[in-house]
């Protein structure tokens, strides 16, 4: 049996390899897909979404693509590729669709406070036709919280502000 281990050091930005499969969720209902799994699930602009949790396990949450009109719709971020080239070329960045219910649920069923990006497993499985992409959420990937520290230039430019007024 050949295992592939998802651990913090792969799945930072700067450690990952092209074509990390991952979907990242927050308390606020943002829930970003990377651009291989928008590829792998063949999602365009309009697609439905929809998120299941096994019945018998669950810690178990799947992600899958539907036919019908009672998912959740894709957004795709587009970008402009930068080349030289008279013509603008986009390039898909991954996809976006929002759930604050479900972005807590799964965020509360994993035991995190904050934002987290969880792994998406490798293997598919197929119920009734369609095809599950299974979230692994026994790992999440956690960014440290960091105190926002004011820039100096605009502390500067804000006494010099400031000072003006007082003369």
């Amino acid at each position: 049996m050949e295992l592939l281990v998802y651990n913090r050091k792969k799945c930072l930005r700067s450690e990952t390899k092209a074509g990390q499969r991952s979907i990242r969720i927050d308390r606020l209902g943002n829930m970003s897909l990377t651009t291989t799994l928008v590829a792998e699930m063949n999602l365009h602009d309009g697609s439905m979404i929809s998120l299941a949790n096994d019945g018998d396990n669950p810690k178990n949450w799947y992600l899958c693509c539907s036919d019908d009109l009672d998912g959740f719709p894709v957004r795709i971020d587009w970008t402009p590729r930068k080349t030289n080239l008279p013509y603008a070329d986009e390039v898909c960045m991954g996809a976006r669709f929002n759930s604050r219910w479900l972005g807590r649920k799964i965020l509360d069923c994993a035991g995190v406070e904050g934002p987290a990006t969880f792994m998406i497993s490798q293997k598919t499985i197929e119920v009734e036709g369609n095809i599950y992409y299974r979230i692994i959420i026994t790992n999440p990937i956690i960014r440290e919280k960091k105190p926002y520290v004011r820039k100096r230039k605009t502390i500067a430019v804000s006494y010099t502000h400031l000072r003006a007024h007082e003369t």
